[in-house]
């Protein structure tokens, strides 16, 4: 059952899914044939540039449409969330962070910075267990303070170019890195295989750099419900969102209209 009082408090969680362990097993067995090592062994062959491999998983995850079979089985949390009417963005992002690769991570942010509306979800999907030095980490609460609470810090770099390849898989053309506040605490989300970490896009979170031991490989989905479509891109192009729930009035709602069209 969920603690939704202190959801709403912390802006974080982390639900088990015993029953998308099968799907995400799978999907990890098909990243170990194409890195041709255990997903969570990638930085002992790929100690250098990882971009191409990344690449290779992102479009491999895209074309497999595995945002629509993963939220089959996180949807019922999802409707909990934010309803019944749901989508969610068609190409999700897809993470790799070696250990002591600070050019891996995008470092601390809120995804509000970059265009998310708390009207949104984020579901952080583990390909591998992760410790606390390989998990991401969050600020409890943080999600409720005014963003004049965070100080940007200029990023070091590698400049992203907009519509790249780059950009599309996850690296932002205009980073917005913040600092630690003075006195706040992050929190890891540590979490095997089978788990998620759900949170609003407004709450502070990421990582500066992996300190573990295992490369931390996941995707993030991020979710919506319907009737806030009007505020996020939509149909299956970059970022867009696409339904993968209906009420049963929504559904009544569009046939009455495709009968008066």
């Amino acid at each position: 059952m969920l603690d939704i009082k202190k959801f709403m408090r912390d802006g974080w969680m982390i639900v088990d899914l015993p029953q998308l362990s099968g799907l995400v097993s799978g999907i990890s067995h098909a990243l170990q044939d194409m890195a041709e090592i255990e997903p969570s062994s990638i930085h002992e062959k790929y100690a250098d540039n990882v971009k191409d491999l990344h690449v290779k998983f992102s479009e491999f995850f895209w074309g497999k449409e595995y945002s629509l079979s993963l939220s089959y089985y996180i949807l019922p949390i999802v409707k909990q969330l934010i309803g019944l009417d749901v989508m969610v963005q068609y190409y999700p992002y897809f993470r790799i962070a070696r250990p002591n690769k600070p050019q891996d991570n995008i470092g601390f942010h809120k995804d509000t910075q970059y265009g998310q509306t708390p009207y949104e979800l984020a579901v952080h999907i583990p390909f591998v267990d992760l410790d606390e030095g390989s998990a991401l980490r969050v600020i409890s609460g943080s999600h409720l303070l005014p963003e004049s609470a965070f100080t940007l810090v200029t990023p070091e770099g590698v400049k992203v170019e907009k519509g790249s390849i780059e950009n599309k898989i996850g690296r932002p053309y205009m980073p917005k890195c913040l600092a630690i506040p003075e006195g706040m605490e992050t929190t890891p989300l540590v979490m095997r295989v089978g788990q998620a970490a759900i949170f609003s896009p407004a709450i502070f979170h990421g990582q500066e750099v992996n300190t573990g031991n295992v490369t931390r490989v996941s995707c993030d989905l991020r979710f919506v419900n319907g009737l806030h479509k009007d505020k996020v891109k939509l149909g299956k192009v970059h970022a867009g969102y696409v339904p993968v729930s209906h009420s049963p009035v929504e559904k009544m709602a569009g046939g009455y209209y495709a009968a008066n069209m």
